[in-house]
């Protein structure tokens, strides 16, 4: 019996260690109470009550469950199975999910119309998942429980018009058992950084009381209603954050986010006001939108290879009636730009043997070749998400 003690306690560590940062309050204090209880279980083994005891046992495993619950929540993204579109050309918008609605465990996403199969299956509270690629358009979206079959009535129906190029994120929040479940969209602005970081904070604690966020150096966001988001462009760093109330009393535990420049921070506040689940701070992380080039040449000298905006140097030699490999591509951010050709070793301020402005699109790569008449796109590839990453 000693064991099953020792193994108790050892539980209530693991749980602690293991939960997320924003949970470990929560999570402590239940471990206390916990311990409290192990003596309680000493006590009731050297009596012989062995009934009591594994009564006592039970309580233990309830405390533990309501103060530290599922370990991996909010960790990040999940174990969700995601089911992406066919999508292989065309105009396309990029979504993310993420699941907020404290009283249902997991849920499945349908995109109708790609049918009976969810795009997202066994999405937990609290996790999110990456980018998926769609065909821009309109779109309608269905949430049901996790495993419900595809024909039972749905949780929520939320139709957008996802325009080309963009992204988005489609979060779940509200209460069911309050008839207020919703799934809602979120723009994600992945350009335009200047360096510096986008963050959009939305409050989704359904609460009459606001919450906002602040900083050990003082207020990040003044305090927002349910469903409210603030946006703003703040210095790459590490900021100690926390959710507060009106009275900037805290309301969560605080979290280190490190904000990296040139990317876009989704931070939700999300939990419930009641404390089950304990209010916490979920940061999404989505990269600048990026594209990828590669160039090949039929021109009789060699080239090199620069592009505008930013006047870098992307190739500086391209040889004469060269050929593309396929670890030749160079990823770069997406939108307008122009790429121009200079005699090998010359760059910007010397003559232009071609140049071609275009805009590059998130998520395609371009084979480009230059010849003795100038330069032209020859291929152009829309490649699954998750190849590209920043510069």
């Amino acid at each position: 019996m000693r064991r099953i003690i020792v193994g108790l306690w050892l539980i209530c560590l693991l749980l602690i260690t293991g939960s997320s940062v924003t949970a470990q309050g929560g999570c402590i204090n239940a471990a206390s109470a916990s311990r409290t209880k192990l003596g309680e279980v000493q006590a009731a083994l050297a009596a012989g009550d062995t009934t009591g005891a594994l009564a006592l046992i039970a309580e233990i495993d309830n405390l533990l469950l309501s103060g530290c619950g599922d370990t991996t929540a909010l960790a990040g993204e999940s174990g969700a199975v995601v089911n992406a579109p066919n999508v292989t050309g065309g105009i396309v918008a990029f979504v993310r999910f993420t699941h907020t609605a404290i009283d249902i465990e997991a849920i499945d996403i349908y995109m109708e119309s790609q049918g009976t199969m969810p795009v997202i299956t066994g999405l937990k509270y609290g996790a999110y998942t990456d980018f998926v690629t769609i065909p821009a358009e309109a779109q309608s979206f269905v949430a049901r429980i996790a495993g419900a079959a595809p024909d039972t009535p749905p949780l929520y129906r939320i139709s957008a018009n996802f325009t080309g190029n963009t992204s988005w994120i489609i979060y779940s929040a509200g209460v069911q058992s309050e008839q207020a479940f919703v799934l809602k969209t979120t723009s994600v602005i992945r350009s335009e950084y200047q360096n510096k970081t986008r963050l959009r904070i939305i409050n989704l604690v359904r609460s009459p009381e606001p919450l906002g966020i602040n900083t050990l150096g003082g207020v990040l966001s003044g305090v927002l209603d349910y469903d409210v988001s603030s946006d703003m462009m703040v210095e790459p760093g590490d900021y100690t954050v926390r959710a507060v109330n009106r009275a900037q009393a805290p309301v969560s535990a605080d979290i280190t986010l490190t904000l990296q420049a040139n990317t876009t921070n989704t931070l939700l506040i999300v939990g419930s006001d009641d404390n089950t689940p304990a209010v916490q701070l979920l940061n999404i992380t989505s990269p600048q939108e990026v594209g990828r080039v590669a160039f090949t040449s039929q021109r009789n000298e060699a080239v090199s290879i620069y592009y505008r905006p930013a006047n870098i140097q992307l190739m500086g030699l391209l040889p004469a009636n060269a050929s593309v490999n396929s670890d030749a591509y160079i990823t770069i951010p997406a939108g307008a730009v122009t790429f121009v050709a200079y005699a090998a070793g010359q760059g910007p301020g010397a003559s232009e043997l071609g140049s071609l402005p275009m805009l590059l699109r998130p998520g395609r790569d371009l084979l480009i070749q230059v010849t003795n008449e100038g330069m032209e796109v020859i291929q152009e590839t829309l490649t699954p998400y998750g190849i590209h990453s920043a510069p």
